[in-house]
């Protein structure tokens, strides 16, 4: 599909839980750019209701999934923050004539992801089981690699110490201005 510059675009914040999406978006960027409708499950649960009641949680879902279908049925911008990428869902974005931007926090190891989880509920965050995050972990890279190709732009962030631009993604091919040995371990996981 031939996108033009006038085509609607998916912002999309993905990388495991704990690892920076929510303060890449407020603290990095929102400032600087418009990124179109926000779509966050857990914003939309503290709106109304408690991360540990699972009512709430599914309530919260069922309405990011009605913002997220108006959005497309209107060809409206928005952005998104996910723990997963499915590739499904990013074909399905581009058959609606999107394009996507990504924009990945990694971090590191596994550790790091829950140290971070455990820091937000010491600051009255919700929590998430340490199991779903090391399963979460090891996915959120092979799904990366999924979608690559459907990604008009990847911007890679590195959240292992404090928040950073590592580089992007563009047409299969990695850019940066970073030196080899400034770049985070987990970077060589992503195949382009």
């Amino acid at each position: 599909m031939n996108l033009s510059k006038d085509n609607p675009i998916a912002n999309i914040f993905a990388g495991v839980d704990g690892s920076g999406k929510t303060t890449l978006y407020y603290d990095k960027l929102e400032r600087k750019k418009h990124f179109g409708y926000r779509i966050n499950i857990d914003e939309i649960v503290s709106s109304f209701g408690d991360w540990r009641e699972e009512k709430d949680q599914f309530r919260a879902g069922k309405i990011a999934c009605l913002m997220l279908e108006k959005c497309i049925k209107k060809q409206i911008s928005f952005n998104q923050e996910v723990k997963n990428i499915y590739k499904d869902d990013f074909i399905e974005l581009r058959g609606k004539g999107y394009k996507i931007h990504l924009y990945y926090v990694g971090v590191d190891s596994v550790e790091i992801a829950k140290q971070r989880v455990a820091m937000r509920v010491a600051k009255g965050g919700h929590d998430i089981a340490h199991s779903v995050i090391e399963k979460r972990y090891i996915q959120s890279f092979y799904n990366l690699n999924e979608v690559i190709d459907l990604c008009d732009e990847i911007y890679l962030y590195d959240n292992s110490v404090s928040l950073r631009y590592v580089g992007r993604i563009r047409k299969n091919q990695f850019e940066s201005k970073n030196i080899i040995e400034t770049m985070p371990k987990w970077i060589q996981r992503i195949e382009c």
